[in-house]
């Protein structure tokens, strides 16, 4: 039950998930820490969609109940949304890519965003088309992933989290 059923992994070996609301409840313990040692502005960023809703339950919950105290919180959830909108649309245009070689997980996009922050924690003599079975935990094809591809789409996501922040910011008090 919860919102990592709902993706079809929660069932794998090895995969530890924690679904809302345990999920959520975690995200407001952390920011209410980070309030007691002084932060004001408080981001919340997730590159998961299931954890989108959390992010923004939580951040719109702790805004109404500490409205007028000079502390706010930020669902970044552009980062994730617009972010893979954003790479989507790069890959069809420069490659001709279309979304199920792309992938939305462990593909493509997210096998390049590794490889550009971290190319150790990639086997790429591991890498096939949709994992290379059907219950892989795979979409898309990740042998196409580039570290360039990576930055050029790390790059996009947090500018689209800028700009949400910015456009948050500037419409608060």
């Amino acid at each position: 039950e919860g919102n990592y059923t709902r993706a079809g992994f929660g069932d794998k070996p090895g995969v530890i998930s924690l679904p809302s609301p345990s999920y959520d409840r975690l995200l407001d313990a952390a920011v209410r820490s980070l309030r007691v040692h002084g932060f004001t502005d408080i981001l919340l960023i997730g590159d998961s969609g299931g954890n989108q809703a959390g992010l923004t339950a939580v951040a719109n919950a702790l805004n109404a109940e500490w409205a007028g105290t000079g502390v706010r919180v930020y669902a970044l959830v552009d980062y994730y949304q617009k972010g893979r909108i954003q790479i989507r649309d790069y890959l069809k245009t420069t490659y001709g890519w279309d979304e199920k070689m792309v992938g939305s997980h462990a593909g493509t996009s997210d096998t390049s965003q590794l490889l550009y922050v971290f190319s150790d924690g990639i086997r790429l003599d591991k890498l096939m088309p949709n994992g290379g079975a059907p219950d892989a935990g795979v979409t898309g094809d990740p042998t196409k992933a580039s570290a360039a591809i990576g930055k050029i789409a790390v790059d996009q996501k947090v500018n689209a989290a800028l700009a949400q922040y910015r456009a948050l910011k500037g419409g608060t008090p």
